[in-house]
């Protein structure tokens, strides 16, 4: 079994953020906020853009790297 575990860019500092996810669109399709909340450390709230997160899958590439929901890969 595999850790749960998403990913993000940080909407105002353009850094990857991980841990556990939160947010949604409205029904009518009007995007609301999505965050990254963070596990460790501080646990902060980063408000991320919505089109980065991506959910790890369980595998690494070549150079053992998390692999994600989304990434590209040769």
């Amino acid at each position: 079994m595999f850790e749960i575990l998403f990913r993000g860019k940080d909407q105002y500092t353009g850094e990857w953020v991980f841990g556990n996810y939160s947010g949604a669109d409205f029904a009518d399709g009007t995007p609301s906020q999505h965050f990254i909340l963070e596990r460790k450390g501080d646990r902060k709230a980063h408000s991320v853009v919505p089109e980065t997160v991506g959910q790890y899958i369980g595998l690494r590439d070549k150079n053992l790297a998390m692999a994600f929901d989304g990434d590209v890969t040769e």
